[in-house]
């Protein structure tokens, strides 16, 4: 095998992006106890995108291509709250969400040639049903609330059917729906605590397909119900905080732990190429923290326990197992994971 240098693939990829918004949202307090918001935003944007893209290992492979892509919208919000006590309150809201579409890169002529049809991908948004409730007690706050998402043209990582270059494309349908809860207080004077906990389900609720022109066919990339890659089921999240005094000193021993449950590495995770699932895991952090009156000291060990926290992965079935050829960069790792162990000292000054 040949092994390439760092001039064998070779892109350019230029954005202009200009956004023109107006948000604004009033309050109606109807009584002590009840209120209404209602919320807008109206955006004008404009994307311009140019790729240059030379990848000398493939015929006829290199790519230089031009497009510009406008949209303008007006999302809303509405919220009503009732306090239904001096220290609780219920609440629902519904509200859209928009995230601005942007552009790919990869060759369209030669061999290794995508249509050009897939080079810029679409806005996607959500339509955000919650409701919840929010209150506290002389040592103790805590919030709940339940939540259902209808995603449209949902932004998905993918790649290019022919050159096997990571692209966005958008979906059709999506949905997530689920549960979050908070609390956090005092257990005794000195130690206080913040723990949570959410549920989330969020799968595709139509096919996947690639936004190809009608002569092209092809069959779906997922199937109605895949889950959404990178999206944990369960996580739970814990943190403890000692207060005490040395001498004229303030000390906060802090200890945090959070939690995921397994993910799916692709949107077809039932593919030989790009499908595994990741094991969930726990990350602790440790610090110990010294004030004074105008400065303060942090001694702190971040992922204590080494773990390594796979959240995604580069496959070596599809990038292959020398890192001399494959698409990600010479030496590049398949597997994004946690942060290792972290030992350090921050120090601060406040004026």
């Amino acid at each position: 095998w040949q092994i390439l240098d760092t001039n064998d693939f070779h892109m350019v990829q230029n954005n202009d992006f200009e956004e023109l918004t107006f948000y604004g949202e009033v309050t109606f307090n109807f009584t002590d106890d009840w209120r209404l918001t209602l919320g807008a935003r109206a955006f004008d944007n404009e994307l311009t995108a140019q790729v240059f893209q030379e990848v000398r290992t493939y015929p006829a492979g290199d790519a230089n291509h031009k497009e510009t892509h406008k949209e303008d919208d007006i999302i809303g919000k509405v919220n009503l709250s009732w306090d239904w006590s001096d220290s609780s309150m219920l609440y629902g809201t519904i509200s859209e969400g928009y995230r601005r579409g942007g552009a790919n890169g990869y060759p369209t002529i030669g061999f290794y040639g995508d249509p050009g049809s897939m080079f810029t991908y679409d806005s996607d948004k959500v339509l955000n049903y919650e409701v919840g409730i929010k209150g506290q007690t002389e040592r103790l706050r805590y919030t709940v609330a339940a939540f259902f998402v209808e995603w449209s043209d949902p932004q998905i990582n993918t790649v290019a059917p022919s050159s096997g270059i990571y692209i966005v494309q958008n979906g059709d349908q999506a949905e997530t729906y689920g549960l979050e809860v908070e609390l956090e207080g005092y257990i005794t004077d000195k130690l206080y605590f913040n723990a949570g906990y959410s549920y989330v389900n969020a799968e595709l609720t139509e096919d996947f397909f690639y936004d190809l022109p009608e002569d092209h066919w092809a069959n779906p990339i997922a199937l109605s119900g895949n889950t959404m890659p990178g999206t944990p089921e369960h996580m739970v999240n814990l943190s403890l905080d000692y207060y005490s005094n040395i001498g004229q000193y303030d000390m906060t021993y802090r200890l945090s732990t959070y939690y995921q449950s397994e993910t799916e590495n692709s949107i077809n995770n039932e593919s030989g190429l790009y499908g595994v699932e990741h094991d969930g895991f726990s990350i602790l952090d440790l610090s110990a923290t010294l004030s004074a009156e105008h400065w303060n000291a942090t001694l702190f060990i971040k992922n204590a326990t080494d773990e390594e926290g796979t959240t995604a992965a580069f496959k070596n079935n599809h990038m292959g197992s020398n890192a001399e050829r494959n698409f990600a960069g010479n030496n590049s790792s398949h597997d994004y994971v946690a942060r290792p162990r972290t030992i350090g000292l921050a120090v601060g000054y406040r004026y």
